[in-house]
């Protein structure tokens, strides 16, 4: 079911390159709209799977098209096609639906996200701090 609330292409300063390029411009949004500022960030998220679904994996892997894909997952190649363009907002559904059928290479693809250098510090702070913990 289409979200009308937005597009998730729409924060990109050229909405053609949504899944298309690694790398992206993105809209500036006003940080006091909370609302915008979420579904930017929810369109940069889809974004970075659908970049590792189009760039990634489907290349590699027996499945060499997105129509392909589609077939095999069950879905409506139109939906998946709007999904991975940023016509439609990806649902948790859908996240679970690729995860499924690609694995965990999908929670990689997510850490493409503009913060993902916030989440590695944590991640190497916490390493830190247990390290430091099991030394005598």
């Amino acid at each position: 079911m289409p979200n009308p609330r937005y597009r998730p292409r729409d924060f990109v300063v050229e909405p053609t390159e949504f899944g298309q390029l690694g790398i992206v411009q993105w809209v500036d949004v006003d940080p006091q709209e909370k609302r915008t500022v979420a579904h930017r960030w929810a369109a940069q998220y889809q974004h970075s799977i659908a970049f590792g679904v189009r760039k990634r994996y489907v290349p590699k892997s027996d499945t060499t098209t997105v129509l392909a894909l589609a077939e095999e997952m069950g879905l409506p190649y139109p939906r998946l096609q709007r999904l991975l363009t940023g016509h439609v907002v990806m649902q948790l559904e859908d996240v679970g639906r690729l995860y499924t059928h690609i694995g965990p290479a999908i929670e990689v693809w997510g850490l493409s996200t503009p913060h993902r250098e916030i989440i590695e510090r944590f991640y190497r702070e916490r390493q830190r701090q247990s390290e430091s913990r099991r030394q005598p």
